[in-house]
């Protein structure tokens, strides 16, 4: 038996907390060596992943303001993820 794959639509958004996390990563790198402070890295890294997962909604789950603001809390759900982690938030 073989295994199918996800309907189309729903992709985006099981991606875009990962999408979160892998842009929340090199902010958490990098605020270190910008001497960002806490607050700083938690506020660049969700509104990075917030931008970055709005737009991968828009282009792969449809060109609607519904598509672009689910998966951008999506995305920041997965920023939060890794700043919680790494002891940011």
């Amino acid at each position: 038996m073989a295994s199918r794959s996800l309907p189309g639509r729903d992709r985006p958004y099981v991606a875009a907390p990962f999408l979160g996390i892998l842009v929340t990563l090199p902010v958490q790198l990098l605020s270190g060596l910008l001497g960002l402070v806490p607050a700083q890295t938690v506020l660049v890294a969700l509104i990075a992943a917030g931008l970055v997962g709005a737009g991968f909604g828009t282009r792969y789950a449809g060109e609607t303001v519904t598509a672009a603001s689910l998966s951008a809390s999506l995305a920041a759900g997965g920023a939060v993820i890794v700043l919680i982690v790494a002891g940011s938030l």
